[in-house]
């Protein structure tokens, strides 16, 4: 025998051998017969009221005629299927089958015919039954199965959350799970029909069962911290604390840990959906925006918001009501002229008639009283002016309308000052305009945008101004490293709930030195949180956010939101004394007013006013007389 002929001996043999291994361990294909079958069927969609029947079998490896014997006890008059819907599809075309078809929902049974424990047919199948995977199911395997093959199957069909299995296996042994707390194998052979299907619907005590929560931090949404006192991990934030108090109440145990991407644990939505799609992870409590649809499932929008543009507070530019102009130094001139004109033509008079007791003259300390009175608008001191028999008619008008003009223009100039600075102070202190775009695109400062935003806001931009192309493209890192620090070098995309931190934040900061929100939003973005696909979680975190929103639970978990973070040392206030302070050179010559403390300087203002009238009006003559004595 040459080498060619024992080669092709030795093959012939190998493949004998692997034939005749399987035919050993195989289940004749009548131990479990179609009758029996049909005869199970029809009691499970009896007592569950299941609405169709779909017949799944792989095209390389199942025999056509035991699903032809399925097919002829099911029309038998008397079975519970021969009126209802009936669908046999191969594991090629049952996706396509299975989603066009109208009649398939999670009252439906899917009865699987798989030919080993690993066969292809069940990913098939479970990809086939996407957003209905609470449907009743069979999975009935011809060849033997071991025992330890049982726990991997029903991991396999808890991974993609097939909520109700039943597998058939060993020529008709009845095996489901419980899921809860750990998932258990049930045999249920010899059971009523009632007991073998897991309860899939209404269940409000999950005993314990345990899911892994990886924690990124993205404030105000989701951050964790150390426990002391369980000695545990916790999540927090406006959805933290929400999913906390929801799995709280199920009884479900929370494996909470914080989650590094490439050595950081700001929020990496990119490896999250890693873990979710992978079967890693159960829920995630991130609140995300989506702009691509992955093979989830998402919550109800836990939050609607715009995103708006953070800014450095612009320059101030204070209310000016004492300009020192040249207008008021030569109206304050023409008053002293007028004034000097006066007294000058009544000594002129005293001359001529040489009469010096019938006009009293008014000296020195006498025209600074006049003055002061004048410009203050309080009584003048009463001052005796010649007659119109010591004079001629002529002067004594034109002296009349002197003091007239010196009176009404010192009432004018008070009235507007006073006038002024009630109207400016209020103004500024009740009515502060907002910045607008205008203040934005003076301000020379980059708008600082992450890669997935960029294009949906360059638009909206281009629209307002197509000229300003002020934009920084940045990492998620370099955004938020630059956001918490408060860096005015940029200026940011925000929605309302994080301006909302921030802005307490910078509470102690100086006016000058904080961020200020825009009006110029972009969108209306629903912040949902993901989950598993076809999660057993969804409905129930469905009723969790219509609950909190309806109830007013979400205000007062945001009401109370920066006292927690700040007691477990995610963030503080933040204080900046080492500012540059502004120089010689760049302060004004005129009394600029800060809103911070108008109500103060209008309350001094008016009181020391007051008091001067006060005093005027009580000793007035008595203070003329004391200066007409020292005169």
């Amino acid at each position: 025998m040459n080498g060619r002929s024992f080669k092709f001996w030795w093959w012939n043999i190998l493949t004998l051998w692997l034939t005749l291994i399987p035919s050993c361990s195989t289940i004749p294909s009548n131990s479990f017969n179609p009758r029996e079958l049909n005869l199970l069927i029809n009691e499970l969609g009896q007592y569950w009221n299941m609405s169709s029947l779909y017949i799944v079998y792989n095209s390389k490896a199942t025999n056509t005629e035991f699903i032809r014997d399925i097919l002829e006890d099911l029309h038998q008059n008397g079975s519970y299927f021969q009126e209802l819907p009936q669908l046999i599809v191969d594991d090629g075309h049952i996706v396509q089958r299975f989603s066009e078809d109208k009649y398939f929902n999670s009252n439906s049974l899917v009865l699987t015919l798989m030919h080993h424990i690993n066969d292809d047919v069940l990913e098939a199948t479970v990809n086939a039954t996407r957003r209905r995977r609470m449907c009743f199911s069979i999975f009935l395997v011809r060849l033997f199965t071991h025992e330890v093959e049982y726990q991997r199957f029903f991991e396999t069909l808890w991974k993609y959350q097939m909520r109700r299995p039943l597998l058939i296996v060993n020529g008709g042994q009845l095996l489901t799970m419980d899921p809860y707390p750990n998932l258990q194998v049930v045999n249920v052979s010899g059971e009523h029909v009632s007991q073998m299907y897991p309860q899939a619907q209404g269940i409000r005590n999950f005993k314990g069962y345990t899911i892994d929560i990886p924690v990124q931090t993205n404030l105000p949404y989701t951050f964790w911290y150390w426990f002391e006192k369980s000695h545990e991990y916790r999540v927090d934030g406006l959805s933290g604390y929400s999913i906390h108090l929801l799995l709280k109440r199920l009884n479900i145990t929370m494996n909470v840990f914080p989650y590094y991407a490439e050595e950081s644990n700001f929020l990496n939505l990119e490896k999250i959906n890693e873990l979710l799609l992978s079967g890693q992870i159960e829920l995630s409590p991130h609140l995300v925006s989506i702009f691509k649809q992955k093979d989830l499932d998402y919550s109800y929008p836990y939050i609607m918001t715009s995103r708006c543009v953070m800014m450095p507070m612009p320059q101030k530019h204070s209310d000016k009501f004492v300009v020192i102009h040249w207008s008021f130094w030569i109206l304050l001139a023409i008053v002293v002229v007028l004034q000097e004109i006066i007294v000058l033509m009544l000594v002129r008079l005293s001359r001529q008639q040489k009469k010096e007791n019938s006009i009293v003259l008014l000296n020195h300390q006498q025209r600074l009283l006049m003055l002061l009175s004048t410009i203050l608008a309080i009584p003048m001191p009463p001052l005796r002016l010649p007659s119109w028999r010591q004079v001629s008619l002529y002067v004594f008008v034109r002296l009349i309308c002197i003091f007239f003009l010196i009176n009404m223009g010192g009432l004018y100039i008070s009235n507007i000052f006073s006038t002024e600075l009630t109207s400016r102070v209020t103004s500024a202190y009740f009515k502060t305009s907002s910045p607008q775009l205008e203040d934005m695109l003076a301000s020379n400062v980059p708008l600082m945008l992450h890669n997935s935003e960029s294009q949906a806001v360059l638009e909206l931009f281009h629209k307002l101004h197509p000229q300003w192309n002020g934009f920084v493209n940045a990492s998620s890192e370099e955004i938020h490293s630059n956001r918490r620090n408060l860096n005015p070098a940029f200026m940011y995309l925000v929605s309302t709930e994080e301006f909302d931190i921030i802005d307490e934040q910078q509470h102690y900061l100086q006016q000058r030195q904080r961020f200020v929100l825009l009006d110029i939003c972009h969108g209306s973005y629903p912040f949902q949180m993901q989950l598993r696909a076809d999660s057993h979680l969804t409905e129930l975190l469905h009723m969790h956010i219509l609950h909190v929103r309806e109830t007013g639970l979400y205000n007062y978990l945001k009401k109370y939101l920066f006292h927690r973070a700040k007691i477990f040392g995610k963030m503080d206030y933040i204080r900046d004394g080492n500012r540059k302070r502004p120089e010689a050179n760049e302060l004004d010559s005129s009394f600029q007013l800060n809103p911070l403390r108008p109500m103060l300087l209008v309350l001094s203002v008016g009181y020391t006013c007051s008091i001067i009238a006060f005093m005027c009006e009580l000793y007035g003559e008595r203070i003329v007389r004391k200066i007409r004595r020292a005169g």
